[in-house]
């Protein structure tokens, strides 16, 4: 027997709720990832900008950089290292009510790594990629940079700070600790959606945080 109107009903609604949802997640996340493939690549293979922007992540008791982060920074360690940077900031979160700070022992990690301390820029109110990426054009007048982050996160990146106009490659951090699959999983269903904020984020306008939170 041929389904019943209110069975074809609720089928079409059914369907059309997966496909404006698929709009409304792929879109963003093609758009993010189409125009920013380009411009993504390893650390040796980096074309030459004048800062390498790292992006925070947590840090855990006694300033030890977590596992991703570490990676960062020393992807951006090695920029330095070939000449293709100049200047490195680091843009991550200080909340001394917390008593956590990222920016600090990210300095600290890169003088470890031979990065003179006099070429390091710090940035504390990184506490958002959009907030790192926007403070990177209008507080530190940065036209043109490397981004240095996971490979997840990197083209959301590149893309933010494309759109507040600076002339963005980015590199992904080359990974020295093996995440589980459960843990890439995480970052991948996480980035999908940021991806989605972020566009939603530069079509309202939204300015980045700078107060202490």
């Amino acid at each position: 027997m041929p389904p019943r109107p209110r069975t074809r009903r609720l089928r079409r609604l059914l369907l059309g709720l997966v496909l404006t949802s698929a709009l409304l997640l792929g879109g963003p996340n093609l758009w993010i990832l189409a125009s920013t493939s380009s411009r993504i690549s390893a650390p040796d293979d980096a074309p030459f900008r004048p800062v390498a922007i790292v992006l925070g992540a947590s840090v855990y008791r006694g300033g030890i950089p977590s596992p991703i982060l570490e990676d960062r920074l020393r992807a951006a360690a090695r920029l330095y290292e070939l000449g293709k940077v100049e200047r490195i900031l680091v843009s991550g979160d200080r909340d001394e009510a917390r008593e956590y700070d990222e920016v600090g022992p990210m300095a600290a990690f890169l003088v470890d790594l031979g990065v003179p301390q006099r070429q390091i820029v710090v940035d504390p109110h990184g506490y958002r990629t959009l907030d790192s990426m926007a403070r990177a054009a209008e507080a530190f007048g940065i036209d043109a940079a490397t981004v240095v982050t996971n490979d997840f996160h990197v083209p959301r990146a590149v893309w933010l700070g494309r759109q507040h106009g600076i002339d963005c490659v980015g590199v992904a951090a080359p990974a020295r600790h093996a995440l589980t699959t459960e843990t890439r999983l995480w970052n991948t269903l996480r980035e999908s959606a940021a991806r989605c904020v972020a566009v939603l984020d530069v079509w309202r306008g939204v300015e980045p945080q700078v107060e202490d939170r």
